[in-house]
């Protein structure tokens, strides 16, 4: 049984983003199964999940947040996501609630995963991570990758 060494998301990126061919599928396999990287690559590429959110990082007192070095990620960031489902779009919290779970979410990370989680929301992981495209992640994950169907 292979263990898993916990680390954070913006690791498992920068990972995916340097490896190579057959080893770059490997690793989006690996990290894409679990929490936290399955949210961010379903949040970005997945454009039927519409964040009622304004785009961009929120105002953040990011002096203290660089030191921020959970060593259980999995516990903070993974299990915070899922809180997100009430910043969807249709969803009956008022904007300003929807915009506190967001920062509530952020602030358990490291500044390095805020910058990612707020990217992936905006639909600009690639900014970030230039191979990580959809294509890419659907050739893996394909119910990651979704467009929104125009209906006439």
């Amino acid at each position: 049984m292979a263990v898993l060494k916990l680390i954070h998301a913006f690791e498992q990126l920068d990972a995916i983003q340097k490896a190579k061919d057959a080893r770059k599928i490997e690793l989006l396999k690996e990290y894409g199964n679990r929490a936290p990287l399955n949210y961010i690559l379903s949040l970005n590429f997945n454009k039927t999940i519409q964040m009622d959110l304004p785009e961009g990082m929120p105002a953040m007192d990011l002096k203290d947040m660089d030191g921020v070095t959970h060593p259980d990620f999995q516990g903070l960031l993974a299990s915070n996501l899922p809180r997100l489902r009430h910043c969807l779009k249709g969803g009956d919290l008022k904007k300003f609630k929807k915009e506190q779970i967001f920062y509530e979410v952020l602030i358990n990370c490291p500044l390095k995963d805020c910058e990612i989680l707020c990217s992936a929301k905006d639909r600009a992981l690639e900014e970030l991570y230039p191979s990580i495209t959809a294509d890419f992640v659907k050739s893996v994950f394909p119910n990651f990758v979704k467009d929104v169907k125009i209906v006439k």
